[in-house]
């Protein structure tokens, strides 16, 4: 019995040439690995679009330009 993938060329010719009654197992845990990085990867990807937008967000807000226009309607809200 080997541990191994299905697909690997290793595994393909010890099961065809010297091996055919050999039984190939994939390791559990590295199919829930796998399972769950798949279920990942498009939220850690979400995540950094996310952080991407709120840092541009964020210098825009804080921006000389619109701070100065921020003083101005509230010096004319004064006057």
């Amino acid at each position: 019995m080997i541990f191994q993938g299905v697909k690997t060329t290793i595994t393909k010719l010890l099961q065809g040439k010297h091996a055919p009654f050999l039984t190939i197992v994939h390791c559990v845990i590295h199919r829930w690995t796998k399972l769950v990085m798949q279920i990942l990867n498009p939220l850690c990807f979400t995540m950094k679009i996310e952080a991407l937008l709120a840092f541009v967000y964020n210098y825009y807000v804080h921006s000389p330009k619109q701070t100065m226009e921020q003083s101005k309607l509230t010096c004319k809200g004064r006057g």
